[in-house]
């Protein structure tokens, strides 16, 4: 099951490093994306979807293991979150502050341009939470 991947036990260690004390909840979520953004290389389309601890190992990882690390830090700091996939894309989306937020792993300026799209990140074909993954219905 893909919701095997998500593992917010195994990054506890990262987590104390990040030395995430601050009270705002929006700084902690900043310094959790920008550590996986500043820390991981983005490579596209690996073969396989690599289990988080080859993702910290090797310190790369195309949308779905850097999506699968953040989603994973994000749950082990309390925060809810999902991650999201529609047109063999994934990101995160996490709820703070009463809005759901869109965290992007990759920063490709012309995939960037596609994932700008109006609406792209509207209607995910699937949410994967920790405990179930939910697919869109299509309406007949």
């Amino acid at each position: 099951k893909i919701q095997d991947l998500i593992r917010p036990d195994v990054v506890r260690p990262v987590l104390k490093d990040l030395n995430l004390h601050q009270p705002d909840e929006n700084e902690k979520l900043i310094i959790i994306y920008h550590y996986v953004l500043d820390n991981y290389t983005y490579i596209p389309e690996p073969s396989y979807w690599n289990p988080i601890e080859d993702t910290l190992k090797f310190r790369k990882g195309d949308c779905k293991n850097l999506s699968l690390l953040l989603m994973s830090l994000l749950i082990s700091s309390g925060f809810d979150a999902y991650a999201a996939i529609s047109n063999n894309h994934m990101w995160v989306c996490v709820i703070s502050g009463k809005k759901i937020k869109i965290l992007e792993t990759d920063r490709d300026p012309q995939r960037i341009q596609i994932y700008n799209t109006p609406g792209f990140y509207d209607f995910p074909l699937y949410k994967i939470y920790i405990d179930r993954v939910l697919k869109r219905k299509i309406l007949p």
